[in-house]
């Protein structure tokens, strides 16, 4: 891995600083908007964000072997473990398919649903249902489908992409319309990172820029014109493996991982991009190298990863804690200010069903969010009193559930909202 990360530092904090060769104006990429639009100018070449290693701090994953790797490990011990339940509110306007995103704002909660392409604003005193924001169609603050959300706090808004009508559309906390964008070239997520945007190109190409196509992390400023771009990736044509979520938000730390590596970077506004964390797995070094990225395949990528623990791409971090789910492997818990781990799935359960702790969301950073879903809670309920008889039933309702929990289900419908559990672990 060291070797790998000192190829990448040379070939890449070499910060282009020749002239510009040749500029391209980029038109918007949707035909609706007029030819008085502003176009946006477009090197044909971007420097490479500067990488910094020296600080990198290991994180010993663990095998499906049940191997204990270096460091100290909290082994089969109960977490200690505080959590409330947030129940959503239900109205017609704001039925929720599956949440993709959360965030917050320490007073309101934003969600943003994938499936129904939606994005809302619950409250986080009690989940009741403030705003949605924005419809569908083709009108001003309309959306055909959307990929992503963005909370800029600084200035207290929301901004959502439409990769079908190519803008962006930018709203008040209070769900008003404040204003559209074109979008100049293919991305299909971002966050905000201080006062700059951070771009994910994924697969999508973007030929009138080729500084930009396939596969790039693009920094840029807030009217997208791109600053910096990170990793040299150039996949081949043939190798078409991605990270759904790459890009991590912690408060507003953004954190960038990609499926060709075992480093979780930090980006930071001014360019640089720092090598935070890096899994360590037992028996093996980093799994690919410089030249992988240039000419590997589909057929040798999963030749490479064959019956080996690796890191699966999915990874939850907040001040206190990095969460990932290891293939092959057990999911790891990291305590970062006593460097303990923990493995496996903790023992707590929610409503004391089969529904354990993933954590695959936070709240600003600061706490872990769950996400349960009614109809699946009254199910068990149900198997439950198939289970008992008439006197078991009773301890376990009485004994074995919170009020919190005995309230909620009384109440509760199939057809509701999800329940979100925040989640909060004391430093192990």
């Amino acid at each position: 891995m060291k070797k790998s990360l000192i190829c990448m530092v040379v070939s890449c904090t070499m910060i282009l600083s020749c002239k510009k060769v040749h500029v391209t104006e980029l038109s918007p990429m949707s035909l609706d908007y007029p030819d008085s639009t502003k176009v946006l100018m477009i090197e044909d070449k971007y420097p490479y964000m500067k990488l910094v290693t020296d600080k990198v701090v290991h994180l010993q994953a663990k095998g499906k072997d049940n191997t204990q790797p270096c460091g100290i490990i909290q082994n089969g011990e109960s977490l200690a473990m505080r959590y409330r339940y947030l129940p959503l509110e239900t109205t017609d306007e704001c039925l929720i398919g599956q949440i993709d995103q959360i965030d917050s704002d320490g007073s309101s909660i934003f969600i943003f649903d994938e499936k129904n392409y939606s994005a809302y604003r619950f409250s986080l005193e009690d989940g009741s249902f403030i705003c949605k924001y924005g419809t569908q169609g083709r009108g001003p603050g309309e959306y055909i489908s959307l990929n992503c959300m963005a909370i800029d706090k600084k200035n207290k808004e929301v901004c959502l992409l439409d990769f079908e009508l190519f803008k962006l559309m930018y709203f008040s906390y209070d769900g008003e319309l404040l204003r559209e964008e074109p979008q100049y070239y293919a991305y299909n997520r971002f966050f905000y990172c201080g006062d700059a945007l951070i771009l994910n190109t994924d697969r999508n190409e973007n030929p009138m820029a080729p500084a930009i196509s396939n596969n790039s992390l693009v920094l840029a400023q807030p009217d997208q014109t791109p600053l910096f771009k990170g990793f040299p990736h150039n996949y081949s044509d043939k190798f078409n493996y991605t990270i759904h979520y790459s890009l991590i938000k912690c408060k507003d730390d953004v954190y960038y991982t990609h499926v060709m590596s075992d480093t979780i970077w930090q980006i930071k506004p001014n360019g640089v991009c720092e090598a935070k964390y890096v899994f360590k797995f037992q028996g093996r070094d980093n799994l690919f190298d410089e030249n992988d990225f240039q000419q590997i395949t589909n057929e040798e990528y999963e030749q490479r990863k064959k019956d080996i623990a690796y890191y699966a791409g999915d990874i939850t971090i907040t001040d206190n804690f990095i969460r990932a789910g290891i293939f092959n492997g057990q999911p790891m818990l990291y305590s970062i200010s006593t460097g303990h781990y923990y493995y496996g799935y903790p023992n707590n359960r929610y409503f004391d069903g089969p529904t354990s702790f993933e954590g695959k969301f936070t709240l600003d950073g600061t706490s872990f969010v769950d996400v349960l879903q009614p109809f699946q809670l009254l199910q068990n309920h149900e198997l439950a009193k198939d289970m008992y008889n008439e006197i078991s039933y009773d301890a376990y309702w009485n004994k074995r559930l919170t009020e919190e929990e005995r309230q909620l289900l009384q109440k509760m419908t199939p057809e509701d909202n999800p329940i979100l559990v925040i989640v909060d672990i004391e430093p192990f």
